[in-house]
């Protein structure tokens, strides 16, 4: 029995087992990617649109939680857990219904062409608040008042701790996703049309270099609904998240810190969270 944790976000795929891959799949033939043959369908991993479905329970997540099942190990019965945002903690029963105690046949292609049929039974499944986990990463040094701020794709999750108690928690409808939005809407308004992953990429390859004003703009949305809710004076504060790594410039210069490992502290945190209620 395999214990694995995966959390499927808006914009990577991760899991306890150091897995990350794009959110992305289309059905359009691709050339050296991970192919998953589910239900007499081919999807081709890690390429295709981003899913703009913020509910992640009414994605069509099985192509990517498959994937992300075979990228981490040979098991064939699993214990799952899967993260979900703050402001989604209804959508637990949906993921449990879809998946508790169910067996899934498909084959996987890796990025090598090593095809193999799988049969995955799975069993006890948790559901854990994104965010939760990563107060498991929490440093030894950090304060009695802390808040935890996940930056995602399409959302940020924010936990208010003190005296090791959550305090209160919420999630912000604001990610990094949502930079690169603001991008292509810049773009769109001059008449170039681009998709988002295009502008993603074109900004990591240095053809777009002017998206200070757009990217400062998305941080301070998110820190102002943060203050807005409490003020943050009288707290430590600390990033985690993949969005946190490329907004790291402006959390230094409001005194935050960014967790170790900040783009896994979530995926693993869950795992760690899910084995104290199974083991009781």
């Amino acid at each position: 029995m395999k214990n694995l944790s995966i959390e499927i976000g808006n914009r990577n795929t991760k899991t306890s087992e150091g897995i990350i891959f794009p959110s992305r799949y289309t059905m359009f033939k691709q050339i050296g990617t991970a192919v998953i043959s589910y239900n007499g369908c081919d999807y081709y991993i890690g390429n295709g649109s981003y899913d703009i479905e913020l509910n992640k329970s009414k994605k069509d997540f099985m192509p990517l939680l498959l994937s992300a099942i075979a990228k981490s190990t040979t098991a064939s019965d699993i214990n799952l857990v899967i993260g979900t945002p703050i402001n989604q903690r209804d959508t637990k029963e949906e993921f449990i219904n879809k998946l508790k105690d169910k067996t899934f046949v498909f084959e996987y292609m890796n990025e090598k062409g090593k095809v193999q049929t799988r049969l995955i039974n799975i069993h006890k499944v948790e559901v854990i608040l994104e965010g939760l986990g990563s107060v498991k990463y929490l440093p030894a040094a950090a304060g009695k008042r802390s808040i935890l701020i996940d930056i995602g794709g399409w959302t940020t999750n924010v936990i208010y701790i003190s005296g090791g108690k959550i305090i209160d928690a919420f999630t912000i409808d604001k990610g990094i996703l949502s930079f690169y939005k603001l991008i292509k809407d810049r773009e769109e308004g001059t008449g170039e049309l681009y998709s988002l992953e295009e502008i993603e990429d074109a900004i990591k390859q240095g053809y777009i270099n002017n998206y200070s004003l757009e990217k400062i703009t998305i941080f301070n949305t998110i820190v102002k609904e943060i203050k807005n809710r409490r003020n943050t004076k009288l707290f430590d504060i600390y990033f985690t998240g993949g969005g946190s790594t490329d907004f790291q410039e402006y959390i230094h210069q409001i005194g935050g810190t960014i967790l170790q490992d900040n783009v896994f502290t979530n995926v693993k945190g869950n795992l760690k969270i899910a084995e104290e209620i199974w083991n009781g």
